[in-house]
């Protein structure tokens, strides 16, 4: 027998590892420290597909029968059988490989099933496709696929959708969760193929005019910007760009297009961050430099008590380099031995502050955390802040607001999933001392139920002066607390801070799985936090609306700004009572002074949708009216009209000014006069606001003799420096200045009695 041994680790497609034992004992520090894990064992690493694949006597995993459904849909969707190809590893005809479309084909079928499963597991877990982070990830699997389905097997239209029910029939069982509410994946991922399909017929007429413009220039290839540019504005990959080029015969600047990620990955890991901005963050050159300077990491345990300290300098970063005394009117980053502070983090701003020594004073506007290093960046206000002075750090008073904010996100968290179902997950959330920001996954827009419950929900947790509770614990442990919410994706450490608010840490992890703990908020936080959820005074929400497909926005406010919205609400609701009882006339004024406080980003959302709705009638009452006072004309006695103009006509020839009429005004004296006499010729005018309108008709005898209606009324606005026409037997026009209107009829006489004579 020959020995396979040597083909271990190697790339031969024969060999493959089916089990890799990893002991799981200990965590690394940023340090670089060991701590001993509360729970310890050895993961196995054995892969379930490997084995069936062994055992099921197949020659890769992609032939046992868990995909066999996969591959059948797809042959039902787009014609095409699996049929198990691989490229050959070091093939030494990779390019005839290449141009196999039986391995193309392959290759798409594989890469679409590993997608949609990879997307539907992540969707049933919460996550949603977006422009950013993980969400982007998520897209560019997807898109992935699309692209493949389309390029490769011919599908134009949305498909990927139709196999999320394979996913969930051949895994449900073994995954019960992907049975709780498949639809909500299937949405998502269909309106993410139709967006994503506009968005490739825009990029393949990009590529196409890129790609004529350079053959007119006769170059043979696609530019770096071009390339760029369709990479990164229609999300094609670099791959499809170069592919649709060969297909034309042309190349792609790959270098230049290389370059120019590069630029983009720099500029996007630099945070747009430039000069002085640059004190918000420490290089590995100034890290070394700390630590060789034996500057150890900021002990920062006194954060969350936040009462003054004190202190020392024990560095000063000014953005380009470590500096010994901090410069007057410059921002620069002090780091001190300890400090009270809370650096950013979780969706919370950084604390602002003071820091004092006996001879100056250095204010601190915000604070952020770069490897264990706490930065309290801002300037001096009073002397020169040195290395080595003692300190007092004492942080402001924007504290308590920014705490109010927080204990009450949790709060909201908890009450949207109370009233929105379980499918609510947090995207991202912003603390800071006027408000807070929540983004949570949710398909549409809130009811005035929805957010009055909500609202509710969180004002009764806050009357019923709930204490807030903060423990570390093992995360394993933790994890078990019914109700729990985290942050899908986020990676926690070993051991955890979990915040409650209501319930006892030491309960909670007594008997994690009572049923009780689901009303109660209860997560994992680093923050800061109130002691007592009375403290947040009141709760109300500002605005909702969606941020991306399946994300929605709430805005919310605390405490002082949200007894302070409550009492724009209440004057406006009093404003829009007192317009229910005003006169027609005073209401569009009235209007106008309501709407500028219903603009007003703090007003209580609840309170803007009903003054928005009470208005909407206003409007519509104002309208009435102002209708009914343009129209006072239509009290005018056509008929009478119509007899003293034919009193006063001239060989049938009726040209004058009717004062106050509307157009329907002018066309009725018009009819009248139409049934009174068969041969006529009536052009009739008004000013209506800042112009003049015309209306002519003229008998078919009077056709025949040269006057058409059309000619006549514009030959009259014209004077009025107007223009106009129509049909030879009825016309209109309009001038734009009503002082010609006078010129503008004299014309008109002179000009019909011109062309009849």
């Amino acid at each position: 027998d020959k020995s396979g041994g040597p083909l271990v680790n190697g790339e031969d497609p024969r060999v493959m590892e089916i089990w890799n034992n990893v002991f799981i004992q200990y965590n690394r520090n940023a340090d670089r420290s060991l701590t001993e894990l509360p729970a310890q064992h050895v993961d196995t690493g054995m892969g379930f597909e490997r084995i069936c694949q062994v055992m099921q006597d197949v020659q890769s995993n992609y032939e046992i029968d868990l995909w066999h459904p996969f591959w059948a849909k797809l042959k039902e969707l787009s014609g095409h059988t699996y049929t198990g190809k691989f490229p050959k590893t070091n093939s030494v005809d990779a390019a005839a490989e290449a141009a196999d479309p039986g391995l193309r084909k392959d290759i798409a079928f594989r890469v679409i099933g590993d997608h949609v499963r990879a997307l539907t597991f992540a969707l049933t877990d919460g996550a949603a496709p977006s422009n950013e982070g993980r969400g982007y990830v998520l897209r560019r699997i997807l898109r992935r696929a699309v692209r493949f389905g389309r390029q490769q097997l011919g599908m134009k239209d949305p498909f990927l959708h139709t196999m999320v029910e394979i996913v969930v029939r051949s895994m449900g069982d073994a995954f019960p969760e992907l049975k709780k509410n498949p639809q909500r994946v299937v949405e998502l991922i269909k309106d993410e193929e139709v967006s994503f399909g506009r968005t490739l017929d825009r990029g393949i007429k990009l590529f196409d005019d890129a790609a004529q413009s350079q053959i007119a220039s006769h170059n043979s290839q696609i530019t770096a910007e071009d390339a760029f540019k369709l990479h990164d504005t229609f999300g094609f990959p670099i791959d499809l760009t170069r592919i649709m080029a060969a297909e034309r015969g042309m190349g792609v600047d790959i270098d230049g297009y290389e370059r120019l990620m590069e630029e983009a990955q720099a500029k996007a890991r630099a945070g747009g961050k430039t000069g002085d901005d640059q004190v918000y963050d420490l290089p590995p050159d100034a890290l070394a430099e700390l630590e060789g300077n034996g500057v150890q990491r900021t002990d920062d345990r006194y954060k969350y008590k936040g009462d003054p300290i004190e202190a020392k300098v024990v560095a000063i970063w000014r953005g380009d380099e470590l500096i010994t005394e901090a410069p007057p009117c410059k921002d620069v980053a002090v780091l001190l031995d300890r400090t009270p502070f809370y650096a950013e983090m979780g969706g919370q701003i950084g604390d602002r502050g003071l820091i004092a020594s006996a001879t100056s004073s250095f204010e601190a506007f915000t604070t952020h955390d770069v490897g264990g290093f706490i930065l309290h960046i801002g300037r001096s206000t009073d002397g020169a802040l040195k290395v080595g002075d003692k300190v007092t750090a004492t942080v402001s008073n924007t504290r308590n607001p920014t705490q109010q904010n927080h204990t009450t996100t949790h709060l909201a968290n908890w009450a949207l999933r109370e009233v929105l179902g379980e499918d609510v997950q947090q995207k991202g959330s912003l603390v800071d001392p006027d408000k807070l920001r929540f983004d949570f996954s949710h398909g549409k827009a809130l009811s005035d139920h929805e957010l009055a419950t909500v609202e509710k929900l969180v004002n009764d947790h806050i009357v019923r002066k709930l204490a807030v509770y903060s423990e570390e614990a093992p995360q394993e442990q933790a994890l078990k607390i019914n109700g729990l919410r985290a942050v899908f994706g986020e990676k926690y450490p070993p051991r955890v801070r979990i915040v409650s608010v209501g319930a006892k840490v030491a309960d909670l992890l007594a008997n994690p799985s009572d049923p009780k703990w689901r009303h109660f908020s209860v997560e994992f936080c680093g923050g800061t936090h109130l002691g007592n959820s009375s403290e947040a005074e009141t709760f109300c929400v500002a605005s909702e609306e969606s941020v991306s497909k399946g994300i929605r926005r709430i805005v919310a406010l605390t405490g002082k700004n949200a007894h302070a919205a409550t009492e724009v609400a209440d004057r406006i609701a009093r404003e829009l009572k007192t317009a229910q009882t005003a006169s027609e006339s005073e209401l569009n004024g009235v209007i106008q002074s309501i709407q500028k406080s219903v603009n007003s980003e703090t007003l209580p959302l609840l309170a803007k949708r009903r003054a928005q709705a009470a208005i909407v009638e206003l409007q519509q009452k104002a309208k009435a009216f102002d209708k009914s006072q343009k129209q006072k004309g239509a009290g005018l006695n056509a008929g009478a009209i119509a007899g003293e103009l034919l009193a006063k006509s001239t060989n049938g020839v009726i040209v004058s000014n009717v004062d106050g009429a509307t157009d329907d005004d002018l066309r009725s004296v018009i009819d009248s006069i139409k049934s009174r006499q068969p041969s006529f010729g009536v052009l009739l005018a008004s000013v209506q606001g800042e112009k003049i309108s015309f209306v002519a008709a003229v008998s078919d005898d009077l056709i025949k003799k040269g006057l058409k209606a059309g000619d006549w009324v514009k030959e009259a606005a014209k004077v009025a420096g107007g223009a106009g026409g129509g049909r030879p037997n009825l016309a209109q026009a309009g001038g734009k200045d009503p002082g010609k209107l006078n010129d503008a009829l004299s014309r008109a006489t002179e000009f019909a009695l011109t062309t009849i004579k």
